[in-house]
C-alpha cells in the first residue's frame, strides 16, 4: 500500500471518528427529574428523556429540574432555558418566535449534615413512602440530629412488631438484622414520643439499577422513591453549570 493511499485511509478513519464523536454528543440526553407549576407539569413528564438540545419554556414561578452532563440543574421561570446555549444565545421556537436562551441554573442551599439527609440511601423516617435499597444492602433510616432519644417500633403488614432504641443525637439507624425485609414489603414506623407513624415500602434494587447517575435517578423515579430523589437532586448538582444571573433592579434617575 502506498504512503498516499495509507494517508488517505488514516484521514478517512479520523473523519469517521470525529463524526462518531459528534453523533454521540448530539445524542446526549437530558432526564427530567422534577417539574413544579401546572404548565410545567403538563409539558414535562417526570422520568422522560429529551435531547440535550431541547429548550424548556417556563412561566413565572415555575421550576424544572433535570439531570444533564453528569449533574442536576434547576431552572426557574420566567424564561426559556437550555443546557447547551446556542453560540449567540438565541433560538427560534417551533411557532416561529425568536427567544433568548438562558443556561443559568438556580443554586439551592447546600444540605447540612444532621439537618437534612445527605446520603441517597438515607431515608427520612418521618415520611411515608417507598424506600429504595441497593442490592446487597439494608435500609438506612434517618432523622435530624436534634431529636432526643426515642424508642422506634417496626411493625410488619402481618402485625409482627419489634422495638429498638434510637439514641439522642444519632441521625441514622441501619435496618435491624432481626427484622427481615424484601422487595415490596410494607412496614409501619412508630415512636414512643407520639410522633405520627409512617408507613414505608422497601424496594430492593438490582445491581445494575444504581451503576451510574442516570440509571440511579431513573430507578428512583420509576420506583417512586421520592424522598431519596430529593436527596439525589440536592447532592448531585452539576458544579460546572453556569449560575443564573440575578435580576437587575431598574435604575433610578
Amino acid at each position: 500500500m502506498s504512503w498516499a493511499r495509507s494517508g488517505k485511509r488514516l484521514l478517512q478513519f479520523a473523519i469517521l471518528a470525529l463524526s462518531a464523536g459528534e453523533l454521540s454528543y448530539a445524542a446526549a440526553e437530558v432526564l427530567i427529574l422534577r417539574a413544579d407549576g401546572p404548565t410545567a407539569r403538563r409539558q414535562f413528564r417526570i422520568g422522560a428523556r429529551v435531547p440535550d438540545s431541547a429548550m424548556f419554556t417556563l412561566r413565572p414561578g415555575e421550576r424544572l429540574t433535570v439531570l444533564a452532563r453528569g449533574g442536576t440543574r434547576s431552572f426557574r421561570g420566567p424564561g426559556t432555558f437550555s443546557v447547551t446555549v446556542p453560540p449567540r444565545g438565541y433560538a427560534t421556537l417551533p411557532n416561529g418566535t425568536r427567544v433568548r436562551i438562558q443556561s443559568g441554573a438556580v443554586r439551592d442551599p447546600m444540605r447540612v449534615a444532621g439537618v437534612d439527609p445527605t446520603e441517597i440511601w438515607e431515608y427520612d423516617s418521618r415520611e411515608a413512602g417507598n424506600v429504595c435499597v441497593p442490592a446487597g444492602g439494608r435500609p438506612v433510616l434517618w432523622r435530624p440530629a436534634d431529636h432526643s432519644a426515642t424508642r422506634l417500633t417496626i411493625t410488619t403488614l402481618a402485625g409482627n412488631a419489634q422495638s429498638f432504641d434510637w439514641p439522642a443525637g444519632r441521625t441514622s439507624l441501619t435496618w435491624p438484622e432481626s427484622v427481615p425485609f424484601a422487595n415490596g414489603s410494607a412496614y409501619t414506623l412508630s415512636w414512643n414520643s407520639g410522633a405520627r407513624p409512617a408507613r414505608i415500602t422497601t424496594i430492593v434494587l438490582a445491581a445494575n439499577e444504581a451503576d451510574n447517575l442516570e440509571t440511579l435517578a431513573a430507578t428512583l423515579i420509576r420506583n417512586q422513591c421520592l424522598s431519596q430523589l430529593d436527596t439525589f437532586i440536592a447532592t448531585r448538582a452539576d458544579p460546572d453549570a453556569p449560575v443564573a444571573a440575578r435580576a437587575r433592579s431598574p435604575s433610578r434617575h
